[in-house]
């Protein structure tokens, strides 16, 4: 053999599937739906905490007028005592008669006698 013969190499290539695989890429989001997400977590946000400020001026009113009308009704037993001291206030308000009930009203009858009556 000749040094020809010897440097010969037999090569076979083939496939061994006639299959074969592509790979694409494409946008997760339109530009529209992207604007659309966006959009719609917006307005919860937007929404949410528009609701939360109206129910925190709600709590803010409510404490505040109760912290009001627990002021007033201080301010009138401070003036009912206030006025309880008055010695022309308690003349005004006494019954006529030491014998007379305290629930009955001043001059009227409170069990049926004309002496009671007279008070």
């Amino acid at each position: 053999m000749t040094d020809d013969h010897q440097n010969i190499l037999v090569l076979d290539i083939f496939f061994e599937a006639l299959n074969y695989e592509t790979i694409e890429q494409k946008k997760a989001y339109e530009v529209a739906g992207l604007l659309g997400d966006i959009g719609g977590q917006m307005g919860l946000f937007i929404g949410a905490s528009i609701l939360t400020i109206l129910e925190i001026i709600d709590y803010l009113y409510e404490v505040i007028r109760d912290k009001v009308f627990s002021y007033l009704q201080k301010r009138k037993k401070e003036q009912r005592k206030e006025s309880d001291l008055d010695p022309w206030n308690t003349l005004r308000s006494a019954p006529y008669c030491p014998k007379c009930s305290p629930h009955t009203l001043p001059r009227h009858q409170a069990v049926g006698s004309i002496r009671e009556f007279a008070c």
